[in-house]
């Protein structure tokens, strides 16, 4: 931007461009949630006086991450403020993660999974009841006397 002022950059991506932010003689612009990455010159440039973070929360910036540049108390936030080349403008609360960037979500289950998993566990208590109500069966050691009985008798002699 060429001699503007009063504007409000956000929630672009600037990638893979010569700048990924170019301010010539613009002021209190305020810019901020925008991903900066790759910019073969530099990520941004500004010679004016404008605000490069809004509450708290600036820019990401592929040039200013862990571990080069720390987020000791894990808040999301580099604790160093990046400068911003071309004056004396810097992002005092540059981010680690890209801004609006969706989280990984666990993925879906499916009807397979769900099935498959409904089977394992009918499997498991089928086992777990077979083992418990099951019996040993030994055969039975008659004494002598007994053994040669005939269909009448109850006793053998």
């Amino acid at each position: 931007m060429d001699s503007s002022s009063n504007n409000a950059l956000t929630n672009n991506t600037c990638e893979s461009n010569s700048f990924g932010i170019y301010l010539n003689s613009s002021a209190s612009s305020t810019i901020f949630h925008n991903y900066l990455f790759n910019n073969t010159e530099n990520n941004a440039y500004d010679d004016g006086t404008n605000y490069w973070d809004k509450n708290g929360e600036g820019n990401y910036w592929g040039d200013w991450q862990p571990p080069d540049h720390p987020d000791a108390d894990d808040d999301g936030i580099v604790d160093e403020p990046r400068p911003i080349s071309g004056g004396t403008n810097q992002d005092k609360y540059p981010l680690v993660f890209p801004p609006s960037t969706p989280r990984p979500a666990a993925p879906a289950e499916t009807p397979y999974t769900i099935y498959a998993g409904v089977i394992s566990i009918i499997i498991v208590f089928s086992l777990l009841a077979y083992l418990l109500t099951r019996r040993r069966r030994r055969p039975l050691a008659m004494p002598k006397r007994f053994r040669k009985c005939t269909e009448n008798q109850m006793f053998c002699p």
